[in-house]
Parts: structure tokens; sequence; C-alpha cells
């Protein structure tokens, strides 16, 4: 607020007549470290603003955040060019006429009742030194947090941020269900939504307003979660991520932290889930209030019971700490029902029009074209209609007409929008606005339609998410141009806005991670679902690109090939492409390469030297020499499940029993993937059961068991293997099985012991 009082200069006698008018004029005042003499620099900086910028003063906001006052400022200048000090000392002095009539009116009693400035000042002082102090413990506090999971959720958080619409989620903010939530201690709030509803941004917004509430104090703990299912959250990283967050926000590392790390980092073994469970309720309890916000649960792998486990720790610590839970999902029955029995709060996500029209001007105006202006109130009209609550299928919609160049084609493409409803109708209109999606793809130039379909098929089936620098390289390699040379032409690397662009929408980035990503689940599910033999071939290239990377002949050396950018992800991963590429084109590539011993010893990192299936992980031990081995074709085709290219080399005489580098035959590694078919070849040729592979003396039999291949035991037990084969430390598979928590193992070793002795 600034307030003005006129003065009128008289005629020629130099006179002045007061005015008694007072103007009140609302708005904001801007607050900078340096003084402004440029209308040019002004009106942008007010125009960034929102064109509410009143004034530009020097300093106050800087005092304010470390002394508690009010700022009375008297304005003298247009901060332009034609800035002086003519009207300076009138400024001084109208802003202490307005300072001491504020004064005035202020009651005795309340001054009285305010604290002492001094004792203001030096609490400040303890405050700070109290912080640095801090700052100064935690770098011995961070390194034992980053023992704990490297994972971090806050890049993604800014990421999703930057591209959220301003002024969306209000309402959910405005809602009296959102509000009780954030009053109240020991509340659930849970969101189910259709697909493309907002759901991530909407959580987003959430654990913005949480930080912006509560982000200053200690004496609120707020952690959060985004899943997603291409990447790999273990039950142990999802609670070590929860424990990090909630520690992180302590001056000085919790005590239960501290004791995990002790117990355990010496051993060179990772606290159990339970551990960090208990960790993750003694530091919840440190706080008077606890906000944890976890976006997608339908997307937290259901596989090993990731999802239930997280459940009932999350659901323990609201019942014990009285914590506050906002979570998120797709309409998935069995978590609704979950929530249902802790009697939660249930608020429906969809997208509001209010958002929408926000979102649909902003693209609009971003567009700059004029044909799109003159049409906006006839394309937010339809949209908004038609989407029926689903902002991505908005975001679809809008890129389906953005490039119109005449307003018929426009409202010819506007009518032929079909009505997204949820459940099974809007997947039907998911499928058709990802169909014309890919028909605009395939109707680009020969050139920018294989690059699209080229992107498309490394971020829809590789194994992991890739970075751009890791994708660039995989584009830059062409099978059939690149099998003879010696390294990668790093001229072909594509343009990283080309390889966005070309994907019509389909593609975005996260700019703070660098992982170049789909934008949204459904477009995976779109190709899995409704292109499968698109898929297929996307398999066999990628294949094809990993094999001729692995052969160029820079990577000869393991210090130069670990150097590559795409070093890693090729070589452990090129044998899953291959497994799920049922096409002929990569037989004679991948043969080529699982006889060749250079190319074999390049690929075989996928086994991570030093790492051994124990039953004390990574304890070290002293063993006896073993005699020099070496990793063959073999030994990468049954890791990954390759039973046609191990059925050729068998038959050109390989040898069944040869061991690795780890001692381990090819069996072994079949029993440790758990790939049956391979293993039930590899039995019927004659491989030996009881091979002792590793540094444990472990039989195949072992192995399977750890690993929790019940299909492999079941084989191994059909076979005949010893169910009572020990390994050096006395072990035998059905102690492992049960040590492991593997129950069906345990129950069909039990049955085979008892019809073994009877």
């Amino acid at each position: 607020m600034m307030i003005s009082s006129a003065a009128a200069s008289g005629g020629g006698n130099s006179t002045r007549e007061k005015t008694g008018d007072i103007q009140i004029h609302y708005g904001l005042i801007a607050s900078g470290n340096q003084v402004i003499k440029n209308a040019t620099l002004r009106d942008r900086l007010n125009d960034s603003l929102g064109g509410n910028v009143l004034c530009i003063e020097m300093e106050a906001a800087g005092l304010m955040d470390d002394f508690p006052c009010i700022v009375i400022r008297g304005i003298c200048d247009y901060a332009d060019s034609s800035k002086n000090d003519e009207w300076q000392e009138y400024a001084a002095a109208t802003a202490a006429a307005y300072a001491k009539y504020f004064l005035e009116w202020l009651q005795p009693i309340a001054v009285h009742k305010e604290a002492p400035m001094k004792d203001v000042i030096l609490n400040r002082v303890y405050d700070n030194l109290a912080k640095v102090t801090s700052i100064l413990e935690r770098e011995e506090d961070l390194k034992i947090l980053e023992w704990l999971t490297p994972i971090e959720y806050g890049p993604q958080q800014n990421d999703i941020v930057q591209k959220r619409q301003p002024g969306t989620g209000q309402w959910l903010l405005n809602s009296s269900e959102y509000y009780g939530w954030l009053q109240n201690r020991k509340q659930i709030l849970f969101c189910p939504g259709i697909p493309g509803a907002g759901k991530t941004f909407l959580t987003s917004i959430v654990v913005d307003h949480l930080l912006q509430s509560f982000g200053n104090t200690s004496a609120a703990g707020i952690a959060y979660i985004y899943f997603n299912f291409k990447n790999e959250q273990t039950i142990h990283n999802i609670l070590a991520s929860l424990l990090k967050q909630l520690a992180r926000r302590q001056y000085s590392l919790p005590t239960a932290v501290k004791e995990l790390h002790e117990r355990y980092k010496g051993n060179k073994t990772w606290p159990p889930t339970n551990d960090i469970a208990k960790a993750l309720q003694s530091v919840a309890a440190m706080y008077s209030r606890v906000f944890i916000v976890v976006d997608a649960l339908d997307e937290c792998q259901g596989s090993d019971y990731c999802r239930n486990n997280f459940l009932s720790v999350l659901f323990c610590l609201y019942t014990e700490c009285g914590i506050n839970i906002f979570a998120t999902s797709r309409h998935i029955q069995e978590i609704i029902e979950q929530f249902k029995l802790y009697g939660c709060t249930t608020l429906e996500i969809r997208a509001h029009d209010e958002d929408l029209r926000a979102y649909l001007d902003s693209q609009i105006e971003q567009s700059r074209r004029e044909i799109l202006r003159r049409n906006r109130e006839a394309i937010k009209t339809t949209i908004i209609d038609v989407v029926d609550g689903m902002f991505l299928l908005a975001r679809l919609h809008f890129q389906a007409v953005e490039n119109k160049t005449s307003s018929a084609k426009l409202n010819q493409a506007l009518k032929a929008f079909v009505v997204g409803e949820a459940g099974e109708a809007g997947e039907t209109a998911y499928n058709l606005a990802y169909g014309e999606v890919m028909r605009r793809i395939d109707g680009q130039n020969s050139d920018f339609k294989r690059l699209a379909h080229q992107t498309l098929s490394w971020i829809v089936c590789a194994e992991r998410p890739l970075t751009k620098l890791e994708l660039q390289h995989a584009l830059a390699v062409e099978p059939e141009v690149d099998r003879d040379r010696p390294e990668l032409d790093e001229d072909n690397l594509p343009e990283i806005n080309d390889m966005v662009s070309v994907c019509a929408g389909l593609v975005t980035i996260d700019e703070e991670s660098n992982i170049v990503r789909l934008i949204h689940y459904t477009t995976q599910e779109y190709f899995h679902q409704t292109r499968k033999e698109w898929i297929r071939d996307a398999q066999a290239y990628i294949t094809k690109v990993c094999v001729t990377y692995l052969s160029f002949k820079t990577l000869n050396t393991r210090s130069v090939a670990q150097s590559s950018v795409l070093y890693y992800y090729a070589s452990t991963n090129w044998g899953h492409h291959a497994r799920k590429s049922s096409t002929d084109g990569t037989q004679l590539i991948v043969s080529d390469l699982l006889k060749s011993e250079t190319k074999v010893s390049v690929s075989k990192s996928v086994f991570r030297p030093g790492r051994r299936i124990s039953n004390n992980r990574f304890r070290p031990r002293s063993t006896p020499a073993r005699p020099p081995t070496q990793t063959t074709g073999m030994h990468l085709a049954a890791h990954f499940g390759l039973r046609e290219p191990i059925q050729l080399l068998v038959r050109e005489g390989a040898e069944l029993d040869a061991e690795d580098e780890d001692g381990y035959t090819p069996l072994s590694r079949a029993a440790i993937t758990g790939h049956t078919n391979v293993a039930e070849f590899l039995v019927g040729e004659g491989a030996n059961l009881e091979a002792e592979g590793n540094i444990y003396g472990q039989t195949p039999l072992l192995l399977a068991a750890i690993s929790g291949h019940a299909a492999v035991v079941e084989l191994l037990v059909r076979e005949g293997a010893n169910l009572k084969a020990k390994d050096i430390e006395g072990h035998m598979p059905l102690s492992l099985a049960a040590r492991h928590g593997h129950m069906a193992i345990v129950e069909l070793l039990n049955k085979a012991l008892d019809s073994r002795i009877e």
C-alpha cells in the first residue's frame, strides 16, 4: 500500500497552497538491492509482476526478512533517466510525518506486550548461530543420509512446479476437505482420479503449499514420494527416502538414524525394512505435525508386495504417530478399500473448468497465432466440453488444432473430438487421441518420421529411463552403417530439440534430472496395449543398436568402455531387449556377439564383478584361490534367458559347465535370474546339477532358493537335485528359502523332502 498527498504550487507569488486530500493506492512495492534509473527496466519489472507495481525501493525486503517491522518509505522519483535528488528531502519528511501519525494510533498497552528489541535481536542471533552450528555438523550427517538412499524427489518437485500453469489448483487448496486436513492432526485425505486428471500437478501444489506454510519451522515434518512405474522404487528406497526427508529437517541428525548407520555400515550391509520402519516412526515422533504426501500410488509396483508393505508402514505411522497423509491414485479398488479402513476423507480429482481455461488461454497466447486468438472461445469451449475432467486429453486436443492453417480446418478438427469419460470410454478417447498424434508423426517427412519412431522406441521400451545424452548416443548408432566402424560417429548425434519436437508432444524432458520421458503413463499403456507389433519391432531395433555399440573397437578395453556414454546401459540390457524381440533379424547379430571373446568380455559388466549371492551380503571372507576362469557367451545367454542362441552354442560345441570369473556355470546363471526355459534346456543336455558356484559353494538349487525362483526350484527338484546340498556355511536350500522369506519355495521343498523320505 502507498499513501500519497497532493501539493500544488501557486502562481507567480511562489506561495504553496496545501490540500487536505489523501489518496491510498493498493498494489505491490518492489524491493531490490540497486537503484533503478532506467524506464525500460522499470516497465519490464512491472510487467513481470503482473503490472501492479506502484513503486520500487531499496533494501526494505532484506530488512523485513531478519527484523520484525513495518516499513514506511517516501517515494521521490519515477525510476527513469530523469532521476535526481530534488524531491528526496520532501519524500523523507512525508514518510516521517506518516510514521509519527501511525505511532499516535498505537495503544501503549500493545507496545508493552511486545518483546523488547534487545531480546528479539539476541534470539535471532542465537537462532542463526544454532543453524550455523547445525550446518557445520551436518556435513557428516548428510553423508549418512546419502548412505540411506541416493534418491531425491526435490528435483522432480521443482520440475513439475516449473511446468505447472500459474494459478491452477486453487480449488483444491480452497476446499473444505483440504482445509480440514491441513488444520487437524491425524488426518487422511485420499484423492482418486481418472487418468490424466492432473493428479501429479495437484500433488506438487500441495507439497508447495506445505513447504510455504511450514517450511521455516522444525516443528513440522514434511516428506513426499512421486511414484513412477518406470523407476525402480523398492520398499527399501521408498521408506529410506521418507526417513531421509524427515531427518533432514532436524538441526542435528536423529539418534535413530545414527544407530542405523553404526549398526550396518561397518558390516557393509543395508538395514532391513523393519529397522528402517522403526527409525521412521522414531523420527516422526519428534515432530508436533508430520505431513506425508504420496502421488500415484497405483504406480507403486505390486510385485514383491511393495505397495502393500508401503501402505502398512504408512498406516502404522498414522496410527502410532498421528501423521497426516495426502495420497492420489487411479480408481484401483484394492487401494480404495485399504484407505476406507482408516476412515479417510475422499476428494475426487478432476480437471476443473477454470484450470482448463487458464491452461488453454496460456497456450493460445504462447502460440502467437492470430487464427487461434480469433477462435479462442470456440477452442476453449469445445475442448472443455469434450475432455470431461481429463487434463491430459485437453493438452492432446489442443496440440491437434494448434497448427491448423484456416478456420475451416480448425473447426473441422474441433468437431472430430470424441467425448472422453472415466473408465472404458475414457481409455477409448485416449487411444483415439494418441492415434491421431501418431498419424501426425507419420505425416512428417521421412527423416523426422524415422527420428520420431526411434526416439519413441527407446523411451517406451528402455529398461530404465535414459538421460538426454544417453538417448542422443543411442539415436546416433546406425546398425547397418556402423557395423564395421571403430567408434561412434559423434557428428551423427541428433539435436535435443528435434528429438522432442518430432514426437508431437508425446515426449518431455525433466530439466532437473535430464531424463527424457513420455508425457504420461497412459502413453506407455497405449503403445503396449494397442501397438504390440510396433513394440516387437522396437525391441529388435534397440537390440541391434546395443549390440552394435558394444562392437565398436574402441570399447575393447574396460577403461574406455566404462567411460562411454551408452556402455553401461547397452552391456546390462541388450539381452533383455533380444529376449523380447521375436524377429529373426536380431539372431545373427546376437549370435555374432556371443561367439566373440572380445565382445563377451566388453559385455560382461552385467554380472557386476565383486557381487556375490550370499547369506550375509558383502561380508569379507578368506577363501581358497580359484583357477582362472572366463565368462563365455553361454553365461551371457543363460543370464538373459536367450534359449535359441544357447541351443545354437551347444550344438556348435560350447562347454556346458564352463565357469565364469565368479565361479558360476550357465545353469547357475539361469537359476539366479529365473529363466526356467534355459535351465530346462541345459538340464536336458546334461548340465551338472551339483556344480558348486561362487566362493560359497552354492549349487543351482541353492541359488534358485535364495533368489526366489520357484519354477526353477521345481524343475531342479524334479530332475533329482540334492535337496540337502550345503554351502560352505552349512546352509541347505530349505533354510535359505525360509531365511529370505520365499514361503512358496519352502512349501515346495518340504513336500519334496517328505516324498523322498517315503
